[in-house]
């Protein structure tokens, strides 16, 4: 399986944190653990906004030869649009 930034930013946490708990720093282990929830936030939503692009891409590939088309759906559709996915209030 190939690792992702979601497995890269816990295997930087584990290391960050081990090395803080030796030198036995509480308020910077704190702070370290504030961040790497933040980091860990932002790795899985990127993750999954890339997984959900390339099943689009690859949904608007198989259904269609004109690449116009896929063209469009990428420039339009995907391009910056993540948020529109979702109905972020509900």
């Amino acid at each position: 399986m190939n690792e992702t930034e979601i497995d890269q930013t816990f295997a930087d946490h584990q290391s960050i944190s081990g090395y803080v708990n030796l030198q036995s720093e509480i308020s910077f282990q704190a702070s370290v653990d504030s961040v790497f929830a933040k980091n860990l936030l932002m790795a899985v939503a990127s993750y999954f906004e890339r997984q959900i692009q390339a099943d689009i891409a690859a949904f608007t590939q198989d259904s269609t030869t004109n690449e116009l088309v896929v063209s469009l759906v990428k420039r339009k559709a995907m391009d910056r649009q993540y948020h529109t996915y979702f109905k972020w209030k509900a």
